[in-house]
């Protein structure tokens, strides 16, 4: 219709007809090669989360007896994926029992490497290990492993990178992220993670819409709870409590009683003055994940930014009802 397109795309399973995505596309056929560009680069953000769940169902569904050294790899991939923003250690230590079997088959396995690596983020994240240190070092072990075997892994990178973060190594780990979002800039998971670590130690202007670009690629994400945990995260980075409380709302109605959220929620609510709610927040995370509370109380917190931490440990325990709820005037 005069200088504009609308471009209606369907992703059909071919084995079994079954509808599996759609999008539509509007866009100025001024520059049609720039406009083919972004539609194909739309397409691709779009269906490479919807590709890796049909193949994760598919694995899952595939008897212990069938699968290959690669098969218990994805399917060691595909459990943790399903359960990574869970407290509950059961989803990864089945999927670091299932990457050790392909390993077993094969030890060049990069994605049991890459799962293990996995693996021991979350363990680190949700403070579900008896050693800290030595879960960072086997995690980035098994990460360099897998970058080793396979040097275009960008999701080994990321991994990696995360892992530099929480082992307080921020100086190897921005140039990681940033390596691993050059290397698959149509990862939306990449680029989130890279939007909150740019806001933690980059450009802190950068990482909030950073991170609303990576849930505008993939708005219908597999993984979009985790997404909109490091939106939340950002926004309350650069002080935006409002929206940081929100997001926090957002990421629960898509991983029901998901500690990350509530731990969102408490500090953001602190932040806008609604101390009854970050209480019940915290209540509610306490509950469900003791030894992550521990630890973010202990002042362990995903970054150690200055400003940062010592907003997110005075709101958190003052949703704790460990500290008085003036003390976050100075603050905010």
């Amino acid at each position: 219709s005069g200088d504009i397109v609308r471009v209606t795309v369907q992703l059909i399973d071919a084995a079994s007809g079954t509808h599996v995505w759609a999008e539509t596309f509007k866009d100025d056929l001024a520059d049609q090669f720039e406009t083919q560009a972004r539609v194909v680069r739309a397409i691709v953000t779009s269906l490479a989360p919807w590709i890796d769940r049909a193949e994760s169902i598919r694995v899952l569904r595939t008897a212990p007896e069938d699968l290959t050294a690669h098969g218990f790899a994805r399917k060691g991939w595909a459990v943790i994926s399903a359960g990574e923003m869970a407290y509950d250690p059961v989803p990864r230590n089945t999927a670091g029992e299932l990457a050790r079997k392909a390993l077993e088959h094969d030890a060049q396995s990069g994605l049991a490497w890459r799962v293990l690596a996995w693996v021991g983020w979350w363990n680190a994240y949700h403070a579900t290990t008896h050693s800290m240190p030595e879960t960072l070092a086997e995690g980035i072990a098994a990460a360099t492993r897998a970058i080793a075997i396979d040097p275009t892994d960008h999701h080994a990178r990321r991994l990696r990178a995360l892992l530099h973060f929480m082992n307080r190594d921020a100086e190897n780990g921005l140039p990681e992220l940033r390596h691993a979002h050059q290397m698959n800039p149509n990862c939306a998971v990449t680029l989130a993670w890279l939007g909150l670590y740019e806001g933690f130690y980059g450009d802190p202007s950068r990482g909030v819409p950073l991170v609303e670009a990576a849930l505008q690629r993939s708005p219908r994400d597999p993984a979009r709870g985790s997404l909109l945990a490091a939106l939340g995260f950002a926004q309350f980075t650069v002080r935006d409590y409002a929206g940081a409380a929100q997001t926090a709302q957002a990421a629960l109605a898509e991983n029901a009683n998901s500690a990350t959220p509530l731990i969102i929620s408490s500090i953001a609510c602190v932040g806008l003055g609604q101390i009854g709610k970050a209480k019940a927040a915290y209540a509610r995370v306490a509950a469900i994940a003791p030894s992550l509370v521990e630890a973010r109380l202990a002042g362990k917190w995903l970054s150690t930014n200055p400003d940062y931490v010592a907003r997110a440990d005075l709101f958190f325990r003052i949703a704790a009802g460990q500290a008085a709820p003036e003390a976050a005037e100075k603050q905010r």
